[in-house]
């Protein structure tokens, strides 16, 4: 048998990465294979419903995520990418937050506000808090709905979202 010549790769150019992308990549391609019920799970703390997740998509869901929330499973939400689901008028500041996590210029958020598309099409409000492992690029995060006393202060947030947003938009 002779070698066909014609399948030989001549060169391969790879993105040129840091050792720390590399690692960063490696581990949040782990992390994605990992079956759910392999995590071991913190303390749900104030409500919050603990997630893993990158800067583009959620690896993991704690199982206790209450379905009605968005009208989806932990299982369904897996591998999401959870800036689409983002209201159009909190995507603007949702990346910037996201990226200034990942850069480190923020260590943390906490009850951060944004609206989360439902399975049925409505927007629901959700507070977030989150933390990037600077080690590895994962996104630690929980989520919750606000509580009454917070719904004031929530709603005052997104309405200026929204009035910035049409003003850009029209």
């Amino acid at each position: 048998m002779t070698f066909d010549r014609s399948l030989q790769v001549t060169s391969l150019v790879l993105p040129a990465l840091t050792p720390r992308e590399i690692v960063r990549r490696s581990t949040a391609a782990v992390v994605r294979l990992m079956p759910t019920s392999d995590i071991v799970w913190g303390e749900i703390e104030d409500g919050y419903i603990p997630i893993i997740a990158t800067p583009s998509e959620f690896l993991h869901i704690h199982p206790e995520w209450p379905v009605d929330w968005l009208g989806m499973t932990p299982g369904e939400m897996r591998g999401l990418r959870w800036p689409e689901l983002i209201h159009p008028a909190d995507a603007a500041e949702s990346a910037k937050t996201a990226a200034a996590l990942d850069s480190g210029e923020l260590e943390q958020v906490g009850a951060w506000p944004n609206r989360y598309q439902h399975s049925d099409g409505t927007y629901q409000p959700l507070l977030w808090r989150a933390y990037v492992d600077d080690d590895t690029g994962l996104i630690y995060c929980g989520a919750r709905p606000p509580r009454p006393t917070e719904l004031e202060r929530v709603d005052q947030i997104l309405w200026g979202r929204d009035r910035c947003y049409r003003c850009k938009h029209g």
